[in-house]
C-alpha cells in the first residue's frame, strides 16, 4: 500500500513511475513494483453519487497502470471494478462487483 499522509476526502495521491514497461512505487528511498491495487473510499463521502464512490479519476488511475481491475475498499466491503460502466437514467455508472466484506 503506498503511503495515505497526503491524501484528502476527496482525492488520492498515488505517486508511481513506469520503468521498462512495469509500474513502480516508492517507499522509504526504496522502490517496489505494483502488481495490483487496492484503495479505499471513506464511507462520509460519496461527491459523485455513485454508489461505492468510483470516479472517473479511478478508472483513469487504473488505465494509467495498465491494471485490468482495482480493488475498493468501502464501507466494511470489497469492491472489484474493471473500469466498465453503464448507462442509467441517462447517467454514466462505473459497474462494479462485491467480493467479499467483513
Amino acid at each position: 500500500m503506498l503511503p495515505n499522509d497526503k491524501n484528502i476526502m476527496t482525492e488520492s495521491i498515488n505517486p508511481y513511475s513506469i520503468i521498462d514497461g512495469k509500474n513502480y512505487a516508492m517507499y522509504e528511498g526504496r522502490s517496489y513494483e505494483i502488481i495490483g491495487h487496492a484503495h479505499t473510499h471513506p464511507m462520509q463521502t460519496n461527491p459523485n453519487g455513485h454508489p461505492i464512490g468510483v470516479s472517473g479519476a479511478d478508472i483513469k488511475f487504473m488505465k494509467d497502470l495498465r491494471l485490468k481491475s482495482v480493488n475498493i475498499i468501502y464501507n466494511r466491503g470489497i469492491y472489484l471494478i474493471n473500469g466498465t460502466s453503464s448507462n442509467i437514467n441517462g447517467y454514466k455508472v462505473y459497474n462494479y462487483n462485491w467480493i467479499g466484506g467483513w
